[in-house]
């Protein structure tokens, strides 16, 4: 799977890349010509590049399809908002857009059925997404033990990243000035 992604909007260092995904981990899994599955996954720093990491629900048909086609794509999506041209310094020659940043991931992905390996995923995805470790100090590990046996894990070996921030990065500084105003303030509504 590829995106359409012009020199000036492409990111290549693989730390940004990963950190995008740290702070914007729901992902969209796509593989074959019917499976689309959104969860959490974590990027986890493996050589001079990373895997992804994440479960889902074991009764998904798509864990079955995985378990024989391995190939996957994973697309995350971060912040993204509408330009209106009258951000520009002349909005008479511009037309709307809309900025945002996505990272796609193509891999290999390896299901993993183990339960210390799926319990330790389950924490490992609470640690990162909960603010506190209230949680892990009141759940009910019997709980946490039989929910695990009814997921899947899923780890995925990266064989070609491609980001995209497009970020208003070909405009004047005034222009991604008043740009990055404007997304400011739609983020705080």
């Amino acid at each position: 799977m590829k995106i359409y992604i012009p020199a000036h909007f492409k990111i290549n260092d693989l730390e940004v890349i990963a950190q995008f995904i740290t702070e914007n981990p729901f992902a969209t899994l796509i593989s074959g010509n019917h499976f689309i599955t959104k969860i959490p996954m974590l990027a986890k720093k493996e050589g001079n590049s990373f895997v992804l990491e994440g479960h889902m629900a074991r009764a998904n048909p798509h864990v079955l399809h995985l378990k024989t086609n391995k190939e996957l794509s994973v697309l995350f999506d971060g912040p993204h908002y509408y330009v209106s041209p009258l951000l520009y310094e002349d909005p008479t020659k511009q037309v709307p857009t809309w900025n945002y940043s996505s990272v796609l991931v193509n891999g290999v992905v390896e299901i993993i059925e183990d339960s210390q390996w799926l319990k330790n995923s389950v924490f490992e995805m609470a640690d990162h997404l909960e603010k506190t470790t209230a949680w892990k100090e009141k759940v009910d590990i019997e709980l946490v033990n039989k929910l695990s046996n009814a997921i899947s894990g899923l780890k995925i070996t990266v064989t070609d990243v491609q980001a995209k921030f497009k970020l208003s990065q070909n405009r004047s500084a005034q222009d991604r000035a008043r740009v990055l105003e404007m997304a400011s303030l739609s983020t705080q509504k």
